[in-house]
């Protein structure tokens, strides 16, 4: 049933909850470094074939919209690489999580960056 995870936010001032964006998503890279990824994308669980072909068959399968999907691929790396890197919570983060983690980051950036360029000849 991992699909069927759902988690909502609950506004400390009384406001409408809202349905969380992600949840469930605990990393195993710091403690699995040759760990997949828990469910198949297009096909297949590696990290490393997260590439633009990958995307562009779970798009197929989907039904969905290719550039738009390709575009999130790409936006969601923007931000991660944004914020990721400042957080004040890296503080907190023992250090040879924190440098495998940086690592996934640095290794899964150009691979799902190839979306980019799959995007545009859409």
């Amino acid at each position: 049933m991992h699909l069927k995870n759902r988690s909502l936010i609950c506004p400390g001032d009384g406001g409408t909850p809202a349905l969380a964006p992600v949840y469930d998503v605990p990393s195993t890279v710091p403690h699995v470094p040759a760990d997949t990824l828990a469910l198949s994308l297009g096909g297949g669980r590696t990290f490393t074939a997260l590439s633009a072909p990958r995307w562009k068959v779970f798009d197929n399968r989907a039904r969905l919209t290719e550039p738009a999907a390709m575009k999130a691929v790409v936006e969601t790396v923007a931000r991660v690489n944004d914020h990721w890197w400042t957080l004040p919570e890296r503080d907190a983060v023992p250090m040879l999580v924190l440098e495998r983690i940086d690592a996934h980051v640095n290794a899964m950036t150009p691979i799902l960056n190839s979306c980019a360029e799959q995007a545009r000849r859409c």
